[in-house]
């Protein structure tokens, strides 16, 4: 396998293996293990379908020129399927960038405070900025040699939180399903999003320098892997901690408040007696949300470099990093309302962003390509049905997910115990 081939691998599992690993046992604890297990699978096939769509519009659009996700519209959408896509992934991008830069200072101003120098909020995302940011300036060379060290201290510390587990595991916690039915639909946008490494396709394709056979290894290898680090998280938590009683999962969520993911850790060390592994899961988490940082604000630095605009300044290198930056570094600063209201909507933007516009890409694309009787170099299989099935999906997703941000569907935690 080539190096860049497995970099391109480690970064996509970097960018999965984040903040939604950490609050998945919260979001399946309503459903049970198994229902959760099958939707994940569905959701990685899913998931895997719309990426070699977005592969498809890719390798159609970007033979000559090196392009992101606003050349492809452009080229295929035209001027109004690009202004759609500008603000639904702007406004996306820029509500997770300030998420994870949100916690991420918070973490650095921490060690800090246990350092003995104790700094202000700002300083703190200021520096934690730049320190990140510079790597994601260099480039993907860069961030891909950086995110190797993360990922793989990432794993050895994930065998170590499995290993420390094992003796509080019950199989009888694993097949409660008992009145899981009311969870189910809250629980669908969250399964079939949790993947969203097809943010970063385009820079990995253009890293890749455009090989189509090393981009599919990507895909579906680091896919897979993140798959099967969800389904052993999964299995170790959900196996350690029943879904009702004292010391549940609905004992939990009912008590907490919206930190769920931040209580989370002081909750799960009560089912086991080895206080490492609260450290061990801190650290963890820490490296999480640092992997899934790069990998977001890498694509977001090469989407913005993309655009036209920002081409024509005299460093758009810079111009590029400078707007990935600074606009979370205000909004975490002066108005971290507004980027908390956007991630209500994160699920929504995500569906018009990885399925229903590269499904209209593609539909374009064939267009073309029957109108001027030419063969593409590559076509996603299941031919028009895949495009018919992402569009279905997307709007089963959609729905749930503007249900779920109104507050019209049940949560586990505010779920009476029968």
């Amino acid at each position: 396998m080539q190096s860049k081939t497995l970099g391109s691998i480690f970064i996509l599992c970097g960018t999965t293996i984040g903040a939604g690993l950490l609050a998945l046992p919260l979001t399946a604890a309503g459903l049970g293990f198994v229902p959760t297990v099958v939707l994940l699978i569905i959701s990685y096939f899913i998931t895997a379908l719309s990426s070699l769509v977005i592969l498809e519009a890719l390798v159609a659009t970007t033979a000559k020129v090196d392009g992101h996700f606003d050349s492809i519209c452009r080229a295929t959408l035209g001027k109004s399927g690009e202004a759609l896509f500008l603000v639904s992934y702007i406004t996306l991008m820029y509500s997770i960038t300030a998420a994870y830069l949100s916690g991420g200072s918070s973490i650095f101003q921490l060690l800090l405070m246990k350092l003995g120098t104790p700094l202000s909020d700002w300083i703190c995302s200021v520096m934690f900025t730049l320190i990140l940011g510079f790597i994601v300036y260099q480039g993907a060379r860069t961030t891909d040699f950086v995110n190797r060290y993360i990922m793989l201290t990432k794993g050895l510390l994930f065998l170590c939180i499995i290993w420390f587990f094992l003796p509080a595991i019950k199989v009888s916690y694993l097949l409660d399903m008992k009145d899981n039915s009311p969870f189910i639909f809250g629980v669908i946008p969250i399964i079939f999003l949790i993947f969203g490494y097809q943010l970063i396709l385009p820079t990995l394709y253009i890293y890749l320098e455009k090989d189509v056979t090393e981009m599919k290894k990507a895909i579906f290898i680091g896919s897979f892997i993140s798959l099967l680090v969800f389904f052993l998280w999964l299995l170790t938590t959900l196996a350690s901690i029943p879904r009702f009683g004292d010391n549940s999962f609905h004992d939990f969520l009912s008590s907490t408040g919206g930190d769920n993911v931040a209580n989370f850790f002081d909750f799960i060390g009560q089912v086991q007696s080895h206080d490492i592994t609260k450290s061990l899961m801190n650290i963890f988490s820490n490296l999480a949300l640092i992997t899934s940082f790069l990998g977001i604000t890498l694509s977001l630095k090469d989407y913005i470099f993309d655009l036209k605009p920002i081409k024509k300044t005299s460093n758009p290198q810079i111009t590029a990093t400078l707007l990935t930056f600074s606009i979370p570094v205000l909004l975490v600063i002066f108005k971290p309302q507004i980027f908390q209201t956007a991630l209500n909507y994160a699920a929504g933007m995500l569906v018009i962003v990885l399925l229903w516009l590269p499904c209209a890409m593609s539909f374009r694309i064939r267009k073309r390509a029957k109108q001027q009787n030419a063969t593409l170099t590559y076509q996603a299989p299941g031919g028009m049905f895949s495009l018919y099935l992402l569009l279905i999906v997307g709007i089963l997703i959609f729905a749930l997910s503007l249900l779920a941000t109104f507050g019209w569907l049940p949560t586990f935690g505010a779920y009476p115990q029968s």
